[in-house]
Parts: C-alpha cells; sequence; structure tokens
C-alpha cells in the first residue's frame, strides 16, 4: 500500500510538473556556449535537412566538408558570414575563406542569405552534437601563412 502511495504521489508530482519542486532543488540551464538545448537541436536538425544535407553530411565530406566545431576554430562571427555569402569573403580575400574554397576543390558554398544568426548557431549545434573526430579537422589549425602557401600554390 505505501508503495502504491508512493508511486501516485510520483506520477501526480511529474503530471503537475516543476511546481512542485523546490526552487533550490530544480537545474539550472547553463549558457548556450557550454549546453546545447533540446529545442536547439531539433530545429537545427530541421534546418540541417532542408538547407545543408544537399551538400553537406554531418560527419563525412559529401559535396562540401562536414563543418563541426568551425566555430571553435575560425570564431562565430566569421562563421556567420562565410554561412551567409561565401563569395562575397573569398571575393574579399579572407584567407580561411580562400582555404576553405581550394580544399574543397573550389566549389562555391550557396549563400544563405535567409538564415538568422539563431537558425545558425541551431544548425551548428546540431552539427557539434555527434561524435567528433579532431583529426578530421587539423587542416583548420594551421597558421593563416601556411594557409596562404596553400592558396597561391592552388588558388
Amino acid at each position: 500500500m505505501k508503495t502504491a502511495i508512493t508511486l501516485l504521489s510520483l506520477i501526480f508530482a511529474i503530471l503537475l510538473g516543476t511546481s512542485l519542486i523546490p526552487e533550490s532543488s530544480r537545474l539550472a540551464i547553463p549558457d548556450q556556449k557550454t549546453h546545447i538545448l533540446v529545442d536547439s537541436l531539433r530545429d537545427g536538425k530541421a534546418l540541417f535537412v532542408l538547407h545543408c544535407s544537399p551538400c553537406h553530411s554531418e560527419t563525412k565530406t559529401l559535396i562540401g566538408p562536414p563543418f563541426q566545431r568551425i566555430r571553435d576554430d575560425y570564431g562565430l562571427e566569421w562563421t556567420l558570414s562565410f554561412i551567409r555569402n561565401s563569395q562575397q569573403m573569398i571575393d574579399s580575400n579572407d584567407v580561411r575563406a580562400k582555404y576553405s574554397y581550394v580544399l574543397n576543390y573550389k566549389i562555391i558554398m550557396v549563400s544563405f542569405n535567409s538564415l538568422t544568426d539563431k537558425e545558425i548557431i541551431a544548425i551548428l549545434d546540431y552539427a557539434d552534437s555527434h561524435k567528433f573526430d579532431f583529426k578530421k579537422y587539423l587542416h583548420r589549425k594551421l597558421p593563416e601563412a601556411e594557409m596562404k602557401k596553400i592558396i597561391d600554390e592552388y588558388y
């Protein structure tokens, strides 16, 4: 009988939500830099499938490379600009953009000017949620001087 009452109390508490949980016992939601929220992942996956999957895979190269943790290597502002208009960045002689262009067989990425920062970040969060193999991304760690040598040789 005691077990049944405990079970019913637990079910009741779950159905009522967190209002029965004392404020001090609730989990704090970490800031977005250190934690990926479930809704962001769900939205990111939908946006990835719609906009990115024709050319990119989450973890393998298709027409374009996977882009896990690119914002960690190149910064968020650079990543947002590149996704919105890689051609403009290449034309402006951005070293990382030209380097990416050369490494990816001189294929220009489609511009996504209509995506908001929030949508792009959701896509990046989704891509970053997959198993990460740092060896695939060592090319991003080259100093810009080395990137320029490769650009000069193949551009």
